[in-house]
């Protein structure tokens, strides 16, 4: 995933938490329990790409 606008907090298995800031990327296994907030004042635009040959 790729943060566009904004800061958002990306909390896996409720254990780890990344706080990514506009220009910042991030990778993660999709089978892990994962979620996000919206830790900004204003909007957060992002965008994430799922390779499924991974």
């Amino acid at each position: 995933m790729h943060l566009v606008e904004g800061s958002l907090l990306i909390i896996l298995a409720e254990q780890k938490s990344y706080r990514l800031e506009a220009g910042d990327s991030f990778a993660f296994e999709l089978d892990q329990l994962h979620r996000m907030e919206n830790v900004g004042d204003g909007d957060c635009v992002y965008f994430v790409v799922i390779d499924a040959n991974s």
